[in-house]
């Protein structure tokens, strides 16, 4: 396999390099090519809509050990027929051709897709397409594009997730052994609670289960800047409120104060609300260790 000075020059910059005469993608590897046919691999299809136009990325999580995971990814253009081509005919055939190189040679590799992830890779990759179709060619920039998300991302946060796919496997696994080890009643009573909870949140409430479930993301992300600004100002009560004030007066317009003004009765009452559950429920535990060092 032969590696051109545009590929190299892409597997510095990216970590990976697309071969099209190949069909493959090609990544440098640090360890032995040996550890890289067991290594987990997570892969992820992102649409990114840059303000000088919209275009995605392949992008890989390849992990020797849980602790030290490698990422690396490749942007490709939607108006390059050849890039196209290739997204198209990864996701119909649900599998990426891989090829790991180090100084001492390479190593190839096969890495399959679900059909769930294929069918959302699918959806998402129609979703860009028909933006760099309706995008002005004028403005269309895929160079500078790329450079934005580089300047702007960082691709450890299109891999956030608690378990890989074959941990929760054997997470579904154990459940159900442990559930097979429990009583006829107990089982009973643990299908009761299923009907009610996807009656509740299945029916009744989908539409928003599904609104707050795509929101999750955003969410976290507002939650971890909760934390950090936290830390940033922890002790500093004259710092945080002149950065409150700051934030406030320069982001947000004035129909925004106005909502946030309307909004701070609601969040005292949500919060006086917290306060009184957690104190009942303060008091419900000192109650039973009470009767239970009686008994």
């Amino acid at each position: 396999m032969r590696i051109t000075k545009k590929d190299a020059a892409d597997l510095d910059r990216f970590g990976c390099a697309f071969l099209p005469v190949q069909n493959l993608v090609c990544i440098r590897w640090p360890s032995s090519l040996q550890s890289a046919g067991s290594a987990n691999i997570i892969v992820r299809l992102i649409h990114y809509p840059s303000t000088c136009g919209p275009f995605i990325c392949l992008a890989f999580e390849i992990s020797r050990t849980r602790a030290l995971p490698q990422y690396c990814f490749f942007p490709f253009d939607l108006r390059s027929q050849v890039h196209t081509k290739f997204i198209s005919a990864l996701l119909q055939k649900g599998m990426i051709q891989l090829c790991f190189i180090r100084n001492s040679g390479q190593i190839q590799r096969i890495h399959e897709l679900t059909s769930r992830q294929c069918a959302k890779m699918t959806e998402l990759f129609a979703t860009a397409c028909d933006d760099a179709t309706k995008f002005p060619d004028h403005k269309y920039d895929f160079d500078r594009a790329v450079t934005e998300f580089e300047q702007r991302s960082r691709l450890v946060d299109y891999f956030q997730y608690l378990l890989t796919d074959s941990e929760f496997q054997q997470v579904i696994s154990l459940s159900h052994e442990n559930a097979a080890k429990t009583t006829p009643e107990d089982r009973a009573e643990a299908a009761s609670i299923k009907n009610e909870l996807l009656e509740l949140f299945g029916s009744q409430h989908k539409n928003f289960v599904r609104e707050l479930t795509g929101k999750i993301p955003s969410i976290r992300r507002n939650l971890l800047f909760c934390l950090e600004m936290q830390k940033q100002f922890e002790g500093d009560y004259d710092g945080f409120a002149n950065f409150l004030v700051a934030v406030i007066a320069g982001h947000a317009p004035k129909e925004d104060q106005q909502n946030l003004r309307a909004a701070i009765p609601f969040l005292g009452s949500v919060l006086s609300l917290i306060d009184h559950l957690t104190e009942d429920t303060g008091k419900d535990k000192q109650a039973r260790d009470v009767e239970f060092r009686e008994t």
